[in-house]
């Protein structure tokens, strides 16, 4: 399947409620989030070795205190093209200046897959993402470059169609981020 990528509009508060129990991202975006949420739980508990050893059983949170609002839990999803905008937008691998460093860096890290930014971020992007279309970001593709700095998920050279793809997602993209930012939320960033 590979390293895939969607956004999530979710409240600040919720997003704080994410930072301090992880296990919460179980519920967004998710139609059994619930039930994936207990299992999650039960699977980080500690064993009786762990207890003996001091390891901390997970912070159990209340997950009806995790209410989604009307205009949460909505996402957008982009496939593998989450690397070909960062460049995009960047001109580079894994840097690049905020706020259209968005995709890699910023915000808060919640697990391994997936970072939270708060309403003023997403209002920050939306702002710089107004200007950009898909006309300017088509004098910023480099195939040579792309495959010299690895971006995933490569031979940007061979003539495949990967900017297409890539321009195709990033206007869903952007008119997520511009809804978000509209409703005052903050999102989820999730790619893995």
């Amino acid at each position: 399947m590979g390293m895939v990528a969607a956004l999530y509009s979710l409240s600040d508060a919720n997003i704080a409620r994410l930072v301090e129990n992880p296990l919460l991202m179980q519920i967004v975006g998710s139609p059994s989030g619930l039930q994936d949420y207990e299992h999650a739980l039960q699977r980080e508990q500690p064993g009786w070795l762990g207890r003996l050893l001091g390891k901390k059983a997970p912070v159990r949170s209340d997950p009806a205190l995790f209410v989604l609002g009307p205009d949460e839990g909505k996402d957008v999803y982009f496939d593998k093209a989450w690397h070909g905008i960062h460049y995009l937008l960047t001109k580079t691998a894994w840097e690049g200046e905020p706020p259209l460093d968005f995709l890699i860096n910023g915000g808060h890290d919640i697990d391994e897959a997936n970072r939270a930014l708060e309403a003023v971020q997403v209002a920050a992007i939306d702002a710089a993402l107004r200007p950009i279309d898909t006309a300017w970001l088509r004098t910023r593709f480099d195939a040579a470059d792309m495959d010299r700095l690895d971006i995933y998920s490569g031979a940007w050279s061979e003539d495949n169609g990967g900017l297409d793809y890539c321009l195709e997602y990033f206007d869903q993209v952007k008119d997520f981020i511009r809804q978000t930012a509209a409703r005052g939320l903050g999102m989820i960033v999730s790619i893995g």
